[in-house]
């Protein structure tokens, strides 16, 4: 392994570095590490050459011209970096450039605010502490009988997609819509039918 490399944001920092000097297939791997790099850590090697569109091979050419024997020896990196909270600093470098693009571009303020607003969503997500609660919610949802998602006005979207995805495998979760007054109605409604 490349001593001086020693996280993920420095495998980064290298990546870009090196970049203009990359073959077109090395630049499309390049350009999967840059923009996903919490995929790199939690996708198998054959899944992230698949997404980036390129073979295993080329993901770990890419390793090896970084400094690296072996892909997995990259991945551990990103792996790390995701255990070890590393995304908030990498998702807080993102913010920070779109914050810097915003103000050098007023007419897309908009667009670089809502960027802005993803990203420290996505910094939150990896916070231990939200995964601690999540791992204690799990087995709730899981093993209730019943899960009622319910969301008003800015949290809806929230709800509804909890209940979209989650009902996948676990139909027992059900969308609370309490339209107009109708939410004790519905309530009341779902818990004869259990």
């Amino acid at each position: 392994m490349n001593n001086k490399i020693a996280d993920a944001n420095s495998a980064l920092k290298e990546i870009s570095a090196q970049y203009p000097q990359l073959t077109p297939q090395l630049k499309k791997a390049a350009d999967y590490v840059l923009e996903q790099p919490v995929n790199v850590a939690l996708l198998s090697i054959r899944k992230s050459a698949e997404a980036a569109g390129v073979t295993p091979s080329t993901l770990t050419r890419l390793a090896k011209s970084v400094g690296f024997d072996r892909y997995d020896s990259f991945r551990q990196l990103f792996q790390t970096a995701v255990n070890t909270r590393q995304p908030a600093s990498y998702f807080s470098d993102r913010a920070q450039y779109l914050q810097d693009m915003a103000s050098n571009n007023p007419e897309n303020k908009v667009f670089f605010e809502f960027a802005d607003s993803a990203f420290n969503n996505l910094e939150q997500l990896f916070q231990e502490d939200t995964r601690n609660k999540l791992q204690q919610a799990a087995p709730l949802v899981i093993n209730a009988r019943k899960v009622f998602a319910l969301g008003f006005r800015d949290t809806f979207t929230c709800a509804y997609h909890f209940t979209y995805v989650g009902s996948i495998a676990f139909p027992h979760i059900q969308l609370i819509r309490g339209y107009q007054g109708t939410l004790l109605s519905e309530l009341g409604k779902s818990a004869r039918m259990m």
